[in-house]
């Protein structure tokens, strides 16, 4: 189904995770289980870590630390409105020979693609990204 992980099964084309507002995952998948979890994809020159000279340590670039607070956002939304975003993916998703998909929207997963390894070319920067991951 994926080049990401070989356990996803479906691709939810109905990605709306709020009520009233608009919040759209880059891809909604659906696992073997029927378990939901979300992918933000980036460009692959976004900056991942910076250099903190004060204390000598790396944190997050402002691009990273944005995806995050995006992707912590439609987690919290996919909670909140866990019963009628999995009606709205069954209904979305039925047709007139088959049944729409049941999923179970239980503590989903944000995964982000972003930037590109060939940014941590030391030891130490992958150190420090890997512990920030």
């Amino acid at each position: 189904m994926t080049l990401f992980d070989s356990r996803y099964v479906h691709k939810i084309n109905y990605k709306n995770v709020a009520t009233g507002i608009t919040k759209y995952p880059d891809l909604v998948l659906v696992d073997i289980y029927g378990y939901i979890d979300f992918y933000e994809l980036k460009k692959s020159g976004t900056d991942l870590i910076q250099y903190y000279s004060s204390h000598k340590t790396w944190y997050w670039s402002k691009d990273v630390s944005m995806v995050i607070s995006q992707v912590s956002d439609y987690l919290q939304k996919s909670k909140e409105n866990a019963l009628s975003y999995a009606k709205a993916i069954k209904d979305e998703t039925e047709t007139e020979t088959e049944q729409g998909l049941e999923v179970n929207i239980i503590n989903p997963r944000a995964i982000t693609v972003i930037g590109h390894t060939k940014q941590l070319y030391t030891e130490k920067k992958r150190n420090h990204f890997k512990n920030l991951r």
